[in-house]
């Protein structure tokens, strides 16, 4: 028996609950720093510098529900992430909510492989002023970034086709947007509240 105990997660999520168990079994269950995301095979851990890495050989990334909150699935260490390691080789999209709220993440650089950003993926990452998007991009979900207010600038790779409403909504320093010829549909209010634009 293994319990996934993430690097980073509250006293009250490893401390309280897992070692509560680990007492009463004598030692059987193994721990390890690292943890599984739901609905995938898809591994994560954190470090103390606040680098999240995320591993394994999963297509796409899962979406996470509004509902259930992200607390439930990062254990409450996504607020602690400043930048997110992809170890993904076949990685080719991240699922809607993947990243909302990830408040302390301050630069991304997606892996080569990604074709679609699902609806908030990244949404409310307020401190998130760098954004590197991989060449093979084709779609970008309704409210992807919505709320990244320290994002100023964004290039699109020259493979996207659909950019979803208000995709950079409330990116209020937001000041540069490049959209290659390739785009056929862009839905509305892509810039909604960009005060800087």
């Amino acid at each position: 028996k293994t319990v996934y105990c993430p690097t980073g997660s509250s006293d009250y999520y490893c401390d309280w609950g897992f070692n509560g168990i680990h007492e009463g079994c004598d030692g059987a269950w193994t721990f390890v720093e690292e943890s599984p995301i739901p609905d995938s095979t898809l591994r994560w851990s954190l470090d103390e510098n606040g680098v999240m890495t995320i591993s394994g050989d999963d297509e796409a990334f899962p979406a996470f529900s509004d509902e259930m909150g992200n607390w439930t699935h990062w254990c409450d260490a996504y607020s602690n992430v400043t930048s997110i390691v992809f170890e993904t080789p076949y990685l080719t999209s991240i699922g809607s909510g993947a990243f909302a709220d990830f408040t302390g993440l301050t630069s991304l650089e997606l892996p080569d492989t990604v074709e679609s950003i699902g609806k908030d993926a990244f949404n409310n990452c307020s401190r998130l002023a760098s954004v590197e998007l991989p060449a093979a991009l084709l779609s970008l979900g309704q409210g992807a970034f919505f709320g990244c207010s320290a994002l100023e600038e964004v290039v699109l790779p020259s493979a996207v086709t659909t950019i979803g409403q208000a995709a950079f909504g409330c990116c209020s320093k937001l000041i540069s947007v490049t959209i290659p010829k390739s785009v056929k549909s862009i839905d509305v209010d892509l810039f909604f509240e960009c005060q800087a634009m």
